[in-house]
């Protein structure tokens, strides 16, 4: 599934050299680490996972400030009309208004 306007999903973004190298990257962290592939990889997934939780808090974050205005325009609109409410009320009565 793609996300915001036309970005790929993920799977697309997949090629066989691209996981190739990445397999290729693990094994030579994992050798000159001295450390076994599984616990390099372990380490990888690990990370990219505390990324994704980054860039989600700071996704979530934006959109709170786009709530925020959103709300604000909303509330600024609505007093808006209320007022021209008010006014046409106050005219209404000024005439002998509706009851």
């Amino acid at each position: 599934m793609g996300t915001l306007h036309s970005q790929l999903p993920r799977f697309e973004h997949l090629s066989d050299e691209r996981v190739m190298g990445f397999i290729d990257r693990i094994k030579k962290i994992s050798n000159v680490k001295d450390v076994s592939y599984k616990d390099c990889l372990e380490t990888v997934k690990l990370l990219a996972t505390i990324d994704d939780y980054d860039t989600k808090d700071e996704q979530l974050d934006s959109f709170g400030y786009i709530f925020e205005d959103f709300i604000s325009e909303l509330d600024e609109f609505n007093g808006g009309h209320k007022d021209r409410i008010e006014v046409l009320g106050e005219i209404a009565d000024s005439i002998g208004g509706v009851n």
